[in-house]
């Protein structure tokens, strides 16, 4: 098998060789740009990145030995999926997609380009070459600048439809390119070049969509986030309002018990003085909060949802023991307990009334707030998405907001672990630096 037929044959592969390592190192570069930082050093993602762009090359070379030389960045996409798990990006659905549209955009660039540039009298292969190159260099650097923008989230839907245009676009591609070597005559097919060209257009638009999807719904989530926490600051004025209440009659009521201590002390009925100060002691126990921590913004969530979860007649367990300088925010406050002490709401009222309990723990080490809390459910989770429990709400728009937003505050500097089992269910978190 005579791989060079000629000396300008390997003069032109070791143009195309050298362009091979260029590309898969300006794709290593746009997966940084895209994903984030990779979880090895940058100078080693080059330096794979360098290898597989030579054995890419190599191997293209290889296969199609008995053909012209051919511009290599579609076999190098496909080479560079090895470095995709290298890099930290959690969302394999943003992967897949991007993956998908990187490969149609090369694709059409190298059809495209070759439709143009093949019925060129007296043209210059090296040039072409160049020029290509060029081209998809270009091309690299527009979707990394549309696409640096590293938003996670779009619905499966609009996800489902993205991948769809660029899986169809593919598809054209190779019906298209069958139907191109296929034909005879005239090798001019401006029809093909503008379909080309306009699915090129299209597919590095889906950046611009996934980005937009993803921003609205990111807003939304915000929105949400927003509606729960006003909600949350209105229950809290709600209960400033009944605890000044509350005081007022306090204040009443401990000086009419005193009076009334005082008038059976005199009398010296010590049976009637003893049994009367009892029933004051109850009566003032009502007013008393479920938690005193001394951090107002912490006992103002954990006070307005515990009160929720009394109303739904479920058993309580607290051991909370945090200092008053607790460095935790009303935003981290009202999204991490207010959407736990919800989801233990909701799953205890599925069960007997008799059945539903719940332990809240929070304590404070090495300025760590560990957070573990258990309650009463009435079955083992049955399906996961990713590390999370699928959602049995019908508001599909709401489906598994609760845990991804408490996600969302304890990822930064913290961790979450969930754990479920017959009878209960389990969230431990850890937040650090507090």
């Amino acid at each position: 098998m005579n791989i060079f037929p000629s000396i300008d044959f390997v003069y032109l592969f070791l143009l195309q060789f050298m362009f091979g390592l260029v590309d898969m190192v300006l794709v290593a570069r746009l997966y940084e740009r895209i994903y984030g930082r990779p979880a090895i050093s940058r100078n080693k993602i080059y330096a794979l990145a360098l290898g597989l762009g030579a054995i890419t090359a190599i191997v293209w070379r290889l296969i199609l030995a008995h053909h012209r030389p051919t511009s290599t960045p579609p076999a190098t996409l496909i080479s560079s999926l090895l470095l995709l798990p290298l890099f930290r990006e959690t969302n394999r659905r943003k992967k897949v997609l991007f993956s998908l549209v990187l490969f149609a955009v090369a694709c059409l660039w190298l059809s495209a380009y070759d439709l143009v540039v093949t019925p060129m009298p007296n043209k210059n292969n090296w040039l072409i070459e160049v020029m290509y190159h060029m081209g998809f260099w270009l091309i690299l650097e527009a979707t990394g600048y549309i696409g640096r923008k590293r938003r996670q989230v779009v619905p499966p839907s609009m996800w489902a439809l993205l991948t769809a245009i660029s899986v169809i676009s593919i598809l054209v591609y190779f019906g298209m390119f069958d139907h191109i070597m296929s034909r005879e005559g005239p090798y001019a097919y401006t029809i093909e070049i503008v379909v080309m060209l306009a699915l090129l257009f299209i597919n590095i638009a889906l950046f611009v969509l996934f980005d937009r999807f993803a921003a609205f719904t990111e807003s939304d989530r915000e929105r949400h986030l927003l509606e729960q926490q006003l909600q949350l600051q209105n229950k809290h004025y709600q209960q400033l309002e009944r605890l000044h209440s509350q005081i007022r009659t306090l204040h009443h009521d401990v000086r009419n018990h005193l009076n009334a201590a005082a008038t059976l002390a005199t009398q010296g009925d010590q049976g009637a003085l003893e049994h009367y100060l009892w029933e004051a002691s109850c009566q003032i126990g009502h007013y008393e909060q479920a938690v005193m921590t001394g951090n107002p913004t912490l006992d103002t969530i954990l006070n307005i949802k515990i009160a929720e979860l009394k109303q739904s007649n479920i058993t309580m367990e607290t051991d909370v023991h945090v200092p008053a300088d607790l460095k935790l925010t009303f935003d981290q406050a009202s999204t991490i307990f207010g959407n736990l002490l919800d989801n233990v709401r909701e799953a205890c009222e599925k069960l007997p009334k008799e059945r539903r309990w719940v332990r809240i723990v929070l304590a404070y080490v090495n300025q760590s707030l560990i957070i573990s809390i258990v309650n009463a459910t009435a079955e083992e989770v049955g399906a996961w998405e990713g590390k999370f429990p699928v959602s049995s709400k019908t508001d599909r728009t709401s489906h598994g907001l609760g845990l991804k937003s408490v996600l969302q505050k304890v990822e930064p500097n913290g961790s979450l672990c969930i754990k479920s089992q017959p009878e209960s269910f389990t969230i431990e978190i850890v937040l650090y630096g507090l």
